[in-house]
Formats: structure tokens, sequence, C-alpha cells
């Protein structure tokens, strides 16, 4: 987890039925649970998060646009403070669900700047390899 993540917790906030206080909380959307690469991820942003009296709530989406779309819209419908995502989003609707939302959109991994809702935290590939391989045509490989 990069370091300068900065959260402001605010401890009462009504709840969904506006009945008492709820818990912060964040949602994240990753492909498959068990990709080791996103396992430092989750367990990074999920001590950041609970440091600052956050929840952080996962959903799989198995690389599937029907399933992140479904499970956008239903975190959306449970107020979170942000949602974190893992590339661009690749359904229209969704992604103008998540701009009527009005919340933080933090997308992570691989992206490029057009498909950047909010905020971004990531790589582009494409610019990664070309980067590389002109390093390597300088090196006079």
């Amino acid at each position: 987890m990069p370091t300068g993540v900065q959260l402001t917790s605010r401890s009462q906030l009504p709840g969904a039925t506006g009945q008492g206080p709820r818990r912060l909380s964040e949602r994240i959307l990753v492909p498959p649970l068990g990709n080791p690469m996103f396992s430092q991820v989750i367990q990074g942003l999920a001590d950041v998060l609970r440091a600052a009296d956050y929840h952080l709530i996962i959903g799989d989406t198995r690389y599937s646009a029907k399933i992140e779309s479904s499970l956008v819209l239903e975190m959306l419908g449970r107020r979170p403070e942000a949602i974190v995502l893992t590339g661009p989003v690749r359904d229209e609707r969704t992604r103008k669900a998540l701009i009527r939302a009005r919340i933080t959109v933090v997308q992570i991994w691989d992206l490029v700047p057009r498909d950047v809702i909010d905020c971004a935290i990531g790589f582009d590939n494409y610019a990664a390899a070309v980067a590389m391989m002109q390093h390597l045509i300088e090196r006079g490989y």
C-alpha cells in the first residue's frame, strides 16, 4: 500500500435506514480472489482502512463485466464511502451509476487515463512495454 494515504473518519453517520449509526465501509471489487497478484493489495488496503475505522467489503468479479456491474449496483445501494475497482469499468450503465453516486471511485491496476472515473493508482502496460523496448534499444540489444 502506498504511503501518504489519508482517510477521514466520521464516527456517527446515519444508517441506510435512518435508524442509528452505521459502520464506515469501503468496497473493493477484484478478479478471482485466488489470484495471488491481488492478495497483498487487498491486505494493504484492509490494514489502512481498519486503522481509520473503516471496514473493507470484497466482491469477486471473476473477470466478468456482468458480475462486476451487478456487484457495483448492489454495493452502491448500501451507500459505501468509496469503491475500489481493478481496471476500467467495462459497462457504460455501471460507469454512469458510479458517477451519479458522487462517492470516491479508486481504480487500481492496469489503466489508461481515458478509463479513469475519479482517481487511479496503477500502470499502463502499453507505456511500460514502450519504455522497456526503448531501454533495450538504447543498450544495444
